[in-house]
C-alpha cells in the first residue's frame, strides 16, 4: 500500500472516528450563531418599542463591530479540534502505533491537522449559509452589509486558523493532557491577560492617564488573537497590510507546529514539558505576571492598601507560582525549590516593572510633546457643559429619521482644526502643575482613601488629545484648579472651531429632527413648542449658544431647560440644554409667543426659615458616613441669617459648577414655613472659603451619622 493510499485511508477512518465531535460543534454553531441571531431578530422585528434603527443597529453590531459570540466562538473551535486532532501523542502506544506507519512524519502531521482544519472550515462557512437564510426568511437582507458579512466569515476563518495552530504548538510541547489543555488555554489568553494588566496599571498609578483611548500597536494586535477576533474588518481602520500580517502569522505558527511534531521526543510522554529549555521560556513570564497580578488585585479588595501590603502579596504570589510550576514540571511537590536563580530574577524583573508604574518612572504623567512633533491638538472641556447628549441624525430610504448617540468627550478629542493651540498647552502645563505631589501610586491612592479632603475646591477637568505628526493620537486627562486654567479655558471656548462640536442643534434644524420642544424650569413645564414654531425657536438659541462666553457661565445659573423626550425611542435630543438670562435671541422669541421665563430665586429669606441641617459628607471618603449639625430658628437665629446671606439655593447650581467654586461635600437643607401645611425643603449651597468658622467647628464637633 503506498503512502499516499495509506494517508487517504488515515484521514477518513480519523475523520470518522470523530465525527461524534464535528456534529457536537455544528450544533453549537447552529444554537449560538444562526439560532441565536435569529431569535434575538424575531424579538426586535415584533416588539413595540423597538424602532426600525434598532433592528438596523442590531445586524450591524452582529456582522461588522464584532459580535463577541461569534469572534470567541472560532478561538473555541480551534482550541477544541487542535487538541482533539494531537491528543494521540500523550499515549506512547498510539505514537508507536502512528510513527511505524510508512509516511512521513510532514505527511502524518498534515493528514491528522485537516482531519480538524477542513471540518472546522465547513462548520464556519454553514454559519454564513444559515445566518443569510435567517436574514432572507425574516426579510432584512436588505438591511445586511454584505461586505461585512463576508468579512466577518473570513476573519473567523483566520481566527480560528490562528488559535488551532497555537493549539497544536501547546500540544507538542507539553507531555500530558492536562498540562496540553492548560498550556493551549494559557498561549491563547495570556496576551490579552497581559495588556489588560497593563491598563489596570496605568489606571491606577498613571493620573493623567485615559482608559480605553490608546491605540493598541501592531505587533501587540498581531500576537492577540482575542484581539484579532475582535477586529471590524470591514471598518475603517482595517487594511489588507495588517490581515497580510496576520495571515502570515498563521503560516509560520503552522510550520512551528509542524517542525515541533515531527521532532517531538516520544520518550518525553507523560512529562509536563517535553523540552527543557521551554521551562523557563514558561515559567518566567507566568511568576511575573501573576506577582504584579497579585499586587494590583489588592486594589480591588482594599481600597487604602498600604505599599507593604502591596509587595508583601506581590512576593508571596510569585513565589507560590514559581513553587506550583516546579511541582507540575517534575511531577513532584519535593522539587518546589528548585531553580531559585530563576525564581529571584523573575521577582527582580517583576519588581521592576511595578516600581516603573509606581513611580512613573518613564515620566507618563510629566510627558509633553514637543510642539514642532505635534500636526494639532484638540481638547474636551469635561467640566462645563459635559451633560449635553449629542446625537447624530440620520434619514432611510424610506425617509425615516434615526437617531445615533455620540460620545461627546470622543467627538471633542477628534476636532483637528483647533488653530490657537497655546492655550491648550498652557492648560496641559497647568495640569502637570496640578498633580499630586506624591511619587508613589500606592501612597498618592492611599492618601486619598484616608483623608478627610479638607474643605477644597472642585476641580477642573479636562481632556486633550496629541495628534503628532507621526499619525499617532496620545490621550491625557488633567484635573487643576480653575483659576490656574480659567484664562486658557476662556480662550478655547470662544473659538467657534471648539463650539461647532459641541452641540448638535444645527444638524437638528437642517434634518427637521424635532418636533416638539418642552420648556421647564426645575418644578414645572413653562411651555410647550411645537410645528414651524420649533425651527425658529431653535434658530434662536443656536445664536445664543454660538455666542455664549465662559464669564456668561460663570456668573449665572440656567433658568430652565430643554426637552423632548420620546418615550417610543428612549431618546431626548435636547437633554442637556439650557435656557440662560442672558441668551438674548431666545428669550426675545419666546416673549414674542407670549412666553416669559422668570429668574429663579437663589437666595432664601432667614423669616420664613424653620431649621437648617448643615452637613459634611467628605468626613470619611471610604465609608458612608456623614457629620451634621442643626440649627433651629430662635435659638440660632444670628448662624441662621448668616446661612441664608452667604447660601446660593440649588436651582440648577450643578450646572458649570466648577465655575462658581463651591465647597465640595457640603451642603445645607433648609427647612421653610409653609402655614399650616407640611414645610417646603430646599437645598443650598456655599461658596468656597465662605463658610462661616462656627459651622466647621460645629461640624467637626458633632457626632458622626450614617447615611
Amino acid at each position: 500500500m503506498t503512502s499516499k493510499t495509506l494517508s487517504n485511508k488515515l484521514f477518513r477512518q480519523e475523520s470518522l472516528r470523530r465525527i461524534w465531535a464535528y456534529i457536537i460543534i455544528a450544533f453549537i454553531t447552529i444554537v449560538t450563531g444562526p439560532g441565536s441571531f435569529l431569535i434575538l431578530l424575531d424579538s426586535i422585528m415584533s416588539s413595540t418599542y423597538s424602532s426600525k434603527k434598532d433592528l438596523i443597529d442590531y445586524i450591524d453590531m452582529y456582522f461588522k463591530t464584532g459580535y463577541p459570540g461569534r469572534n470567541i466562538f472560532p478561538i473555541v473551535m480551534g482550541l477544541v479540534l487542535g487538541y482533539i486532532c494531537f491528543s494521540y501523542v500523550y499515549s506512547k502506544s498510539k505514537v508507536d502505533l502512528f510513527h511505524s506507519m510508512p509516511i512521513k512524519r510532514q505527511k502524518l502531521f498534515v493528514c491528522e491537522y485537516l482531519t480538524s482544519f477542513i471540518p472546522g472550515v465547513i462548520i464556519l462557512i454553514m454559519q454564513c449559509i444559515l445566518t443569510i437564510l435567517a436574514c432572507v426568511i425574516k426579510g432584512v437582507m436588505g438591511y445586511v452589509d454584505v461586505a461585512a458579512l463576508l468579512g466577518s466569515t473570513l476573519l473567523g476563518l483566520l481566527v480560528f486558523f490562528l488559535a488551532m495552530n497555537i493549539t497544536v504548538i501547546a500540544v507538542m510541547i507539553t507531555g500530558n493532557k492536562i498540562v496540553g489543555v492548560l498550556g493551549a488555554i494559557v498561549l491563547l489568553v495570556f496576551p490579552e491577560s497581559v495588556h489588560s494588566l497593563i491598563e489596570q496599571y496605568k489606571g491606577f498609578c498613571y493620573q493623567t492617564y485615559m482608559p480605553g483611548y490608546s491605540a493598541r500597536g501592531l505587533i501587540e494586535t498581531i500576537l492577540n488573537p482575542i484581539c484579532i477576533a475582535n477586529t471590524d474588518i470591514a471598518g475603517k481602520g482595517v487594511n489588507i497590510a495588517y490581515l497580510c500580517v496576520v495571515i502570515i502569522e498563521a503560516v509560520v505558527l503552522f510550520a512551528v507546529a509542524m517542525k515541533l511534531y515531527i521532532i517531538r521526543p516520544s520518550e518525553k510522554i507523560g512529562r509536563a514539558l517535553c523540552y527543557s529549555f521551554s521551562e523557563a521560556i514558561v515559567r518566567i513570564p507566568l511568576v511575573i505576571f501573576a506577582s504584579l497580578f497579585g499586587g494590583i488585585y489588592l486594589q480591588y479588595i482594599f481600597s487604602n492598601f498600604s505599599a507593604g501590603w502591596y509587595f508583601v502579596i506581590f512576593a508571596m504570589c510569585g513565589i507560590v507560582t514559581h513553587m506550583v510550576l516546579e511541582a507540575i514540571y517534575n511531577q513532584s511537590f519535593k522539587s518546589v525549590i528548585r531553580h531559585p536563580i530563576q525564581g529571584i530574577i523573575s521577582l527582580a524583573v517583576a519588581l521592576f516593572i511595578a516600581l516603573f508604574f509606581i513611580y512613573d518612572l518613564g515620566g507618563y504623567d510629566t510627558y509633553l510633546p514637543d510642539e514642532n512633533k505635534v500636526a494639532s491638538v484638540s481638547i474636551g472641556l469635561n467640566s462645563i457643559e459635559n451633560d449635553m447628549s449629542l446625537y447624530e441624525v440620520h434619514t432611510d430610504a424610506d425617509g425615516e429619521l434615526s437617531y445615533e448617540y455620540i460620545d461627546s468627550l470622543e467627538k471633542k478629542l477628534a476636532n483637528r482644526n483647533i488653530k490657537n493651540t497655546s492655550n491648550i498647552y498652557e492648560m496641559a502645563k497647568s495640569g502637570i502643575d496640578a498633580l499630586k505631589g506624591e511619587r508613589s501610586a500606592i501612597a498618592r491612592n492611599r492618601d486619598v482613601q484616608m483623608q478627610a479632603n479638607g474643605y477644597d475646591e472642585e476641580k477642573n477637568m479636562y481632556s486633550i488629545c496629541y495628534h503628532m505628526k507621526s499619525g499617532k493620537d496620545i490621550y491625557r486627562t488633567y484635573a487643576a484648579p480653575i483659576d490656574a486654567t480659567y484664562e486658557a479655558m476662556r480662550g478655547i471656548y470662544s473659538e467657534p472651531v471648539y463650539k461647532e462640536v459641541c452641540y448638535s442643534i444645527d444638524d437638528y434644524i437642517e434634518k427637521k429632527a424635532v418636533h416638539k420642544i418642552s420648556i421647564r424650569d426645575d418644578f414645572d413645564e413653562e411651555a410647550v413648542i411645537t410645528g414651524d414654531d420649533v425651527e425658529e425657536f431653535l434658530l434662536a438659541y443656536s445664536n445664543d449658544l454660538s455666542e455664549r462666553t465662559l464669564d456668561d457661565l460663570r456668573d449665572n445659573y440656567p433658568i430652565a431647560f430643554l426637552s423632548n423626550y420620546d418615550q417610543k425611542t428612549y431618546t431626548d435630543l435636547l437633554s442637556g440644554y439650557y435656557i440662560y438670562s442672558f441668551d438674548n435671541n431666545t428669550l426675545d422669541y419666546l416673549k414674542s409667543k407670549g412666553v416669559e421665563l422668570k429668574s429663579p430665586q437663589m437666595k432664601v429669606d432667614a423669616a420664613d426659615v424653620e431649621e437648617v441641617y448643615v452637613r459634611d459628607y467628605r468626613y470619611d471618603v471610604i465609608n458612608p458616613i456623614a457629620k451634621e449639625v442643626k440649627y433651629v430658628s430662635g435659638s440660632d437665629d444670628e448662624i441662621i441669617a448668616k446661612i441664608c446671606d452667604i447660601g446660593v439655593a440649588d436651582h440648577f447650581t450643578y450646572i458649570n459648577s466648577v465655575l462658581h467654586k463651591f465647597e465640595q461635600g457640603v451642603e445645607g437643607e433648609v427647612s421653610l414655613r409653609n402655614g399650616n401645611k407640611e414645610p417646603i425643603y430646599t437645598m443650598i449651597r456655599f461658596h468656597l472659603g465662605e463658610l462661616p468658622e462656627k459651622i466647621r467647628t460645629d461640624l467637626d464637633n458633632s457626632v458622626v451619622n450614617d447615611m
